[in-house]
């Protein structure tokens, strides 16, 4: 009993030592640095290319109006009718996601045939899109047109019942509100069932600017506004997966708008091929008398492949048989045959139609009589399945293979001449899945998980790539559904909503701590995976535990130096500085908040301020008591409760007067309510479906509504599973709140769930490894829609329909089940993290990002909890994250504030060659010299099969070409490549001597990634100072005999008289009769020592600097062998 009282009382004061240690060691971080000679400078200044000129944003404003109606996308495969799935318009450099739809969105207006519906009831999105065949590739595109995004999909139109029907529903393009719904059909809107002939397979294109149709049960009409008005249930046009093809006035068709497809006919054995009119949109021409053509199809098969030219490119399954149909009469007008089968999406481009086979073998035909342009069969080495979705863009195809093995690939070929420019892997089955092309760019499937081929599965994949070198740009392990780029967006369906993802739009505010009180924590934006190395580094007075927020380029931070800093979010360069009032005030822990032109600042100091966003100029204060210095409970830092902007009042909590205030942005006080009995208030609030939350100094969850008025109240748990528990407690916690449920964040080793219309505990979890540590940071709440599964440390995917939750306490970052708080993974985070764990992207591509008192800022798989990178400062980190236009912002204890960033850099490689490599003066001669740049693939596709993949040509780039004179004097010459990264030059020497030439390519710094600095090898040019004729050069070689014996050894001299200095010399001998030069001997001398008797000759060839050559005559060379005596053979027996 003794020893066990004596155990306790060693380890208490252990524990107390280590708590008055902790203290001590946060005092003096807050304290020591208090003078800096580096304040208010750019420590590690950013590279060049990091410029607000240079963002993404910047480059997509070239484009102009982003709702230019050149950049819609108004037929199922791009803004044109020719199957290219090409935009004009700018396009993402990075999946930055500007918005998704809801479930549950309010619909405006909805349509019933041209009049609005009368008996609905607060109506709402219910999906978008219907789940199709071969992995859902039949889901119905969105489309682009008239400034609106319109897709299919089915709403809710009673919110008493469950009643639902199909619709056409328009969307913001760039926020994604809704506008309008129209129901298909007639009757009454909240009956069930009408409209339902409206197929989840339907496609939508443009008819002209005021109409749009859609085929799927019929060929129905809309306006542009929403309006249905009729619908013809004969155009039943088949093979829908091939895309129903519409044709939006083209001059070669009379500008009639068309639809065209293959469609069975009753009592007939055959299919047709038929072609229906669009023209007249408002006009019901009542039921079957759209039909312009009929073409009985006796081919086996086909397909419908392309339009262009005025004919409708027709292919076959079955056949090889490729033709053509003149849209206007509907006869067959040529028909070539090919190597193979073919079918599904091709495209035309200035009177070509390219085609895919089903197996090896790509062509280019001549609309006008389907002969044979070109023939690419480098699919046969990797036995390729070339067939699906043929691009046009940039004078290249682009398409897909499958093929043998991992050989698979998005490929690109010169659509002039077929060859191949790059190949990029690309893992997927065949191909059911849409590409899609603009800015530069490629977006498509990269892997599916099949097993095709007999590769190993690979993980859902959608990539970027760049259209010139096939080098991947990024990447999310999503498989969209009808990707579509329209008015500097990629859009797509996935999960029954619309994505959208954008960097043509201003990047999105990282306005306050955690960035927005909707989705706090949550930045569906994507940061970068190597923080291995800041970009720019900018040092304040002191230590920093605020957390940075970004709105429109600029950066907003606290010191505990008492400033308030606003940098250049791009250089880190200093805007302004604001100091606070109080000069007791040791640490600044709160976070700024932005809005518009007005950044907030907590009262810290007992203020709460409003500053000009640009100037830093003060406009209002809001007093919130006399000050008084608080300090945290034992162990924590001293974060302050950050202002949270809602609907644009500021929500705040004051550790001064302990009231919860809500400030109007013009500086009125709304109200203001004590909490916890006016005990300092610390945490930030949490708001949610329209209650404010706070935690309150006695460990109570106080819920309010937005007038201030306390609503409940409830106590939190604060005991956990070890003997530290006794000794920390909590107060300074930032609620999470989804709904009825609220994380309060973690209290010891333990995390709890409690409901927010009682204040009951839900479930309690345990964070692993965690030896009851207090933390003063907030968890994540990450739906499931954002992140399905997570990996625990066994490899198992788990999936939860209620999302997951991420929190911080200890030294630990854990993942959990957020239904039951079951633990998926915990990852180590370098001794105790107090900052707010920050989830970036969305997918398996997302990631969690931390500090902690390690001094590293650390990045992680947010699906399986594995370090991706990190960085260790100087000092703790201890306030949160913050992502904005591809950044990631932190501050540091060690007086620093710290960008990071990814950018990709493609490697080039450049050759130099000359036409000849010796000149005559005299003659005035030029030398061409000809340079090649071009990209270094990363991986060759082709390696499996023992081939090299082709290297990608760069073209239309600048490079220069630098020629030296013999005194080393340098003259730049300026080119630019061609379609085959070629550029040529030509200079004139004018002195004599030795001459050197060489290529450079400077590199290319764009907003998100950068083409590498090379240079060539040397070319060297010989030039001669001959002005005329010469004298002819005779040349000799002395001795011109010789006899030594076996061991000894003779020298020969070449001599020459006549001709021009210098002279150059090469030996020769004679082998079984033939002369033979002698490798390295081109000197005038030439030292023989042959060790076998016989007879040898040699001779020299001499030639002038003006090239005159003359050789000696053959120098004879016996040689005897020796006796015992040393008396040679030939003596004795003589």
């Amino acid at each position: 009993m003794e020893k066990e009282i004596r155990k306790i009382t060693l380890t208490t004061i252990l524990v107390f030592t280590i708590a008055v240690s902790a203290t001590i060691s946060i005092a003096l971080a807050q304290t020591i640095d208090n003078y800096n000679p580096d304040m208010g400078t750019v420590t590690t200044p950013a590279p060049d290319y990091m410029d607000a000129h240079n963002s993404a944003y910047a480059a997509a404003s070239e484009y102009g109006n982003l709702l230019n109606e050149d950049y819609a996308w108004d037929n199922p495969h791009g803004g044109d009718m020719y199957r290219t799935g090409f935009n004009p318009g700018p396009a993402p450099d990075r999946p930055d996601v500007i918005f998704r739809t809801e479930s549950g969105q309010s619909i405006p207006k909805v349509w019933l045939g041209t009049s609005q519906a009368t008996d609905v009831v607060n109506p709402t999105i219910s999906q978008f899109g219907a789940a199709g065949f071969f992995g859902g590739f039949s889901r119905v595109s969105p489309m682009a047109m008239d400034g609106q995004i319109i897709a299919w999909g089915s709403i809710n139109v009673n919110s008493n019942n469950a009643t639902t029907r199909n619709a056409v529903i328009s969307i913001n393009p760039h926020t994604g509100a809704v506008n309008w719904a129209s129901i298909i059909g007639y009757g009454p809107a909240a009956s069930a069932g009408t409209g339902s002939s409206f197929a989840g397979s339907a496609m939508m294109f443009k008819v002209d600017d005021d109409h749009f149709a859609t085929v799927a049960g019929g060929l129905a009409m809309f306006r542009s506004t929403g309006e249905f008005l009729w619908i013809d249930t004969t155009v039943n046009p088949g093979a829908v997966y091939h895309s129903i093809l519409g044709i939006d006035g083209d001059a070669d068709n009379n500008n009639t708008p068309m639809v065209f497809g293959p469609h069975s006919v009753s009592g007939q054995f055959v299919p047709s091929c038929s072609g229906w009119t669009c023209a007249n949109p408002e006009t019901d021409m009542g039921e079957g008398n759209r039909k312009v053509f009929d073409y009985v199809m006796d081919e086996p098969g086909n397909p419908m492949l392309a339009y262009g030219d005025g004919k409708l490119m027709m292919g076959s399954y079955s056949s090889c048989a490729v033709y053509a149909i003149d849209v206007t009469t509907g006869e067959k007008v040529w028909e070539t045959w090919v190597e193979t089968a073919m079918g599904y999406m091709t495209s035309y481009h200035d009177g070509k139609f390219f085609v895919g086979t089903q197996s090896m073998h790509i062509y280019a035909l001549d609309s006008e009589d389907g002969s044979v342009i070109w023939h690419n069969t480098d699919g046969v080495r990797n036995r390729a399945f070339n067939v699906w979705c043929i691009n046009y863009a940039y004078g290249n195809i682009y398409l897909h293979d499958l093929g043998a093995g991992t050989t698979g690939a998005q490929k690109c070929l010169d659509a002039e001449t077929g060859v191949m420019k790059w190949a990029s892997s690309a893992l997927f089955y065949i191909g059911y899945y849409t590409t899609v092309v603009a800015d530069g760019k490629i977006y498509g499937s990269q892997s599916d998980y099949s097993t095709t081929t007999g590769r190993e599965a690979q993980p859902d994949n959608f990539a970027c790539w760049d259209a010139f070198t096939g080098e991947v740009i990024w990447e999310m392990q999503v498989v969209p559904s009808g990707p579509i780029i329209a008015y500097g967006c990629l859009y797509f369906m996935d999960g029954g909503q619309i994505w959208a993802l954008s960097t043509a739009v201003q990047p999105e505010d990282f306005a306050m701590w955690r960035g927005n009180p909707t989705m706090p924590s949550i930045t569906l934006n994507k940061g970068p995976t190597d923080l291995s190395s800041p970009k720019w580094v900018f040092t304040t007075g002191a230590g920093v535990i605020s957390s940075p927020v970004v709105s429109d380029g600029k950066l907003y931070i606290n010191s505990n130096d008492r400033n308030v800093y606003c940098l250049d979010a791009y250089t880190g360069e200093p805007i302004w500085t604001f100091m606070t009032n109080e000069p007791r005030m040791a640490t600044f822990g709160s976070t700024p908040a932005v809005v518009g032109d007005r950044v907030i600042i907590g009262p810290d100091d007992s203020n709460i301020y409003c500053l000009d966003a640009d100037s830093g100029d003060e406009i209002w204060r809001v007093s919130t008591g006399p000050y008084r210095p608080v300090e945290a409970s034992l162990g924590q830092h001293n974060i302050r409760s950050s202002p949270i902007i809602y609907n644009n009042k500021i929500y705040v909590g004051s550790m001064h007067d302990g009231q919860l205030y809500c400030v109007s942005m013009s500086g009125t006080v709304e109200w203001s309510t004590p909490i916890a009995g006016g005990d300092p208030i610390l945490g930030s609030p949490a708001i949610d479906s329209g209650y404010v939350y706070i935690m309150g100094d006695d460990t109570n969850i106080y819920k309010l509504d937005m007038n201030g008025n306390i609503l409940l109240n409830f106590p939190i748990e604060t005991s956990g599973g070890s003997f530290w528990s006794g000794f920390w407690g909590v107060n300074s916690y930032s609620p999470t709140v989804e709904g009825e449920r609220l994380w309060p964040g973690g209290t010891n080793d333990r995390f709890r769930c409690y409901n927010t219309t009682n204040g009951e505990l839900i479930y309690e979890g345990t964070q692993p490894n965690v030896e009851g540590e207090t933390s003063h940071g907030a968890m994540l709440h990450a739906p499931s829609w954002l992140m399905s599964t997570a990996v625990d440390i066994n490899g198992t995917e788990i999936s939860s329909n209620d999302g997951f939750i991420i929190s911080q306490a200890g030294p630990t970052v854990a993942c959990a089940r957020a239904d039951n708080g079951e633990n998926i993974w915990s990852a180590w985070g370098g001794w105790q993290v107090w900052s707010t764990p920050l989830f970036s992207g969305f997918g398996e591509t997302a990631v969690v990002y931390f500090g902690s008192d390690s001094y590293s800022i650390t990045c992680l798989d947010a699906s399986t909890g594995i370090p991706l990178s990190w960085y260790t400062t100087r000092g703790n980190i201890v306030g949160s994250p913050a992502v904005w236009d591809g950044k990631l912002y932190v501050g540091s204890y060690d007086n620093n504030v710290y960008c990071f960033e990814d950018h990709l850099e493609q490697e080039t490689a450049i050759t130099v060659s000359v036409d000849k490599t010796s000149v005559n003066l005299a003659d005035g001669e030029s030398v061409a010299v000809t340079a090649t740049l071009t990209g270094v693939p990363e991986v060759n596709v082709y390696e499996e099969i023992g081939a090299e993949a082709p290297v990608p040509p760069m073209e239309d780039t600048d490079i220069l070409i630098t020629y030296t004179d013999p005194d080393g004097v340098e003259t730049d010459m300026s080119a630019t490549t061609d379609e085959n990264g070629v550029a040529t030059a030509t200079f004139t020497p004018d002195e004599v001597g030795q001459w050197k030439v060489i290529a450079w390519y400077m590199g290319e710094d764009g907003p998100v990634s950068s083409r590498t600095y090379a240079f060539s090898d040397e070319a060297m040019i010989q030039v001669s100072e001959t002005v005329g004729p010469g004298p002819a050069l005779v040349a000799s070689a002395a001795p011109t005999a010789s006899d030594i014996m076996v061991g000894e050894s003779v020298v020969l001299t070449a001599s020459a008289s006549g001709g021009t200095a210098p002279f150059t010399y090469q030996w020769y001998t004679y082998i079984s009769g033939n002369a033979v030069a002698l490798s390295g001997e081109t000197a005038a001398t030439l030292v023989v020592a042959p060790d076998s008797e016989g007879t040898y000759g040699y001779y020299c060839e001499v030639t002038d600097a003006t090239g005159q050559v003359d050789s000696t005559d053959t120098a004879e060379v016996k040689v005897a062998a020796e006796t015992a005596e040393g008396i040679p053979m030939e003596y004795i027996y003589a």
